[in-house]
């Protein structure tokens, strides 16, 4: 059976969570403290590649590139990386939420890539009163509360680029005037568990990555092998 998928924010404010027993899960997280970055891979093998990302990418990071996580989304013919980079200490801090969870978790995705892409357009969704996802391509995006993504994009277009954008879960006189002629607007919100994610940017990787199942008779093991001993050596 396939891993359920959901947001961490829906799994965190499920009450059952902690009392009902889950299986594996797939989750979403938020994508405002991760970056995408291009890079080219140097003409190694492929076992060298992740050790390599601190060195190309130490220029590009706003934090000591020995406090990111980094995680390969995709690699093309050409050897043109994309990679998402996270801060270990939000890392530590999504994996404290959910461990008290019955739940295994076994991915966190991104949740700029849950959005849909259409060659052309980029992707806007609203989440929440105050937060809007944005995804730009395959693997890339960004995310963060609403007057900075527009500040972003109006940028982007007062650089000259052409914007044409779908915008989900968003309502006419939630946009900006200067938007209005470049977005096609759907009313319906992103479906977590319908998403398609991209399994190549799974973020429970290297360090991170899932702990085995915790055998539930663990704790009662050292009981049970004595009450079989006594058991034997009554018998």
């Amino acid at each position: 059976m396939n891993p359920e998928l959901t947001h961490i924010d829906d799994f965190l404010a499920d009450p059952a969570r902690g009392s009902a027993e889950l299986g594996d899960m797939q989750l979403w997280v938020s994508s405002d403290q991760i970056s995408f970055h291009q890079v080219e891979l140097p003409d190694a093998p492929k076992s060298k590649w992740k050790a390599l990302l601190p060195w190309i990418l130490e220029d590009e990071l706003l934090l000591p590139v020995e406090d990111m996580h980094l995680v390969i989304c995709a690699v093309d013919t050409e050897r043109k990386a994309r990679v998402a980079a996270i801060p270990k200490t939000e890392m530590f801090k999504l994996q404290m939420l959910v461990e008290d969870s019955s739940a295994r978790v076994r991915s966190f995705f991104p949740d700029v890539l849950a959005l849909p892409l259409e060659e052309g357009f980029i992707t806007l969704a609203a989440v929440g009163a105050d937060r809007l996802l944005v995804r730009t391509g395959a693997c890339e995006g960004f995310s963060g509360r609403r007057d900075f993504v527009w500040q972003l994009l109006e940028l982007r277009k007062s650089q000259h680029e052409s914007l044409h954008m779908q915008c989900y879960g968003l309502e006419r006189d939630q946009l900006p005037k200067w938007v209005l002629d470049s977005c096609r607007l759907n009313s319906n919100p992103i479906n977590w568990a319908f998403a398609e994610p991209t399994p190549e940017a799974n973020l429970l990787t290297g360090d991170f990555r899932p702990k085995p199942a915790r055998n539930k008779l663990r704790p009662w093991l050292p009981s049970i092998g004595l009450a079989a001993l006594t058991l034997f050596l009554f018998c």
